[in-house]
């Protein structure tokens, strides 16, 4: 099917009688997509001489509404009266609600293809994407409309089919979202109220998911969670970084979660004897990625986790390092920092290097130790397992990267302000 979607944009003779073949395809759900993507190709080509097969092909499937769609649509584009498909009275229905569609209407195919310009959908298989382009809501915005106002509830993201919006708050512009971008996901993810506003910058039109049908998706596909992890930590990273070319002085405090247990550093040596599985799990449940999982799947997560024991002055990893695993202090304090700038400082109980974990990208800033200190550690790939294995873990880090976007945001307005 995607080999068929590519032939779209050729138009040679050869190529045609090839996505042509593709229409004799037999049973079976990828044949299925792959004729369905066939029957739109032949479309967009104008391909006039493959009018009748598609009729036959049309009349033959009624029963599939994807495939039907599809099908009025490629004739409707080839100026072939729908009349000619109308044999029976579900395609006499169909042939109705389809000219009774509204303009900006979009057929299943034509959703999927919107979703695969989407990097947290890009990756998904073809019957994947075809049941996240069915819970998808068509819906426009004029220029100068506001999609989103800041504080409203969070109950469904978008992703634009086409046009520009903007993300801005009391003037200040954050991004400038297009094509195959993402919005809303944050508020969605964390139930909470809108951090930013979202404004058309020209005519636009996007595709809708509720908040029910969203959460469904991240319990049946993977291959979403990671991508939408992927997406916060790449906005949580350009958001930091904003606050560092904006803080003035030689300091640029990035604020992270409060710090656990008892206030202060523990200035003494770190303990020599090791962690046992009991210490690890009450360090996990201490931390909100991890506390509201429950104590049998916590085990199986501290059981992954590597101990980590630096001296004063030792660094962890330096800007630019790659990025393959997560930290979790447990004793002592970190300095955040890009050269001799400091950005933040860390201490028991808060998690580090979690952005470049999600992304596989180089590290944005150097850790070193300040005192002693002991760090848990979590590699990319068991994290990765964990995720797909055990996919309420997501919740809790996904609602973490959204809190942290937000106060990011709230910084940035008040540095720039």
């Amino acid at each position: 099917a995607r080999n068929c979607l590519n032939k779209m944009q050729i138009h040679t003779l050869g190529d045609l009688v090839y996505i042509q073949a593709l229409l004799e395809d037999g049973a079976g759900g990828e044949a299925r997509w792959t004729k369905i993507c066939a029957i739109y190709a032949l479309g967009l080509l104008q391909d006039v001489e493959a009018a009748e097969a598609i009729t036959i092909t049309g009349i033959s499937g009624s029963d599939d509404s994807a495939l039907v769609e599809t099908v009025l649509n490629s004739l409707e584009q080839l100026d072939v009266p729908l009349e000619s498909i109308a044999v029976n009275s579900a395609l006499e229905t169909a042939v109705a609600q389809w000219r009774g569609r509204e303009r900006q209407a979009m057929t299943l195919l034509q959703k999927a293809e919107s979703l695969k310009r989407a990097s947290i959908f890009a990756h998904l298989p073809d019957n994947a994407l075809e049941a996240v382009a069915d819970l998808m809501n068509v819906v426009t915005a004029d220029p100068h409309e506001t999609l989103i106002h800041k504080d409203d509830p969070g109950n469904c993201l978008y992703v634009i089919v086409d046009g520009q919006l903007r993300v801005h708050e009391d003037g200040h512009i954050f991004d400038t979202l297009g094509p195959g971008d993402v919005t809303g996901e944050i508020a969605l993810l964390d139930a909470k109220p809108r951090s930013a506003s979202v404004t058309a910058v020209t005519g636009c039109r996007l595709l809708r998911l509720d908040q029910k049908p969203f959460y469904d998706l991240l319990a049946d596909y993977p291959e979403v969670t990671r991508e939408l992890l992927r997406l916060l930590s790449r906005r949580l990273r350009d958001r930091t970084a904003d606050l560092v070319t904006q803080a003035p002085g030689d300091t640029a405090y990035v604020s992270l979660p409060a710090v656990v247990g008892q206030p202060g550093v523990r200035r003494n040596a770190v303990q020599p004897e090791a962690l046992i599985a009991l210490d690890k799990l009450y360090i996990l449940k201490s931390i909100d990625y991890f506390d509201h999982i429950n104590d049998t799947l916590l085990g199986q997560v501290a059981a992954l986790l590597e101990e980590v024991d630096l001296a004063g002055g030792e660094v962890l990893f330096h800007q630019g390092d790659p990025g393959y695993s997560l930290f979790i202090v447990t004793i002592g304090q970190v300095r955040i920092h890009i050269g001799e700038r400091t950005l933040a400082y860390a201490g028991e109980g808060d998690v580090i290097g979690e952005m470049a974990l999600l992304e596989s990208e180089p590290r944005l800033a150097s850790v070193t130790a300040v005192v002693p200190t002991r760090l848990l550690r979590l590699d990319q790939q068991v994290f990765f397992e964990l995720l797909e294995a055990q996919p309420e873990v997501t919740r809790g880090i996904v609602k973490t990267l959204s809190g942290r976007q937000r106060d990011r945001l709230r910084e940035l307005v008040l540095q720039i302000g």
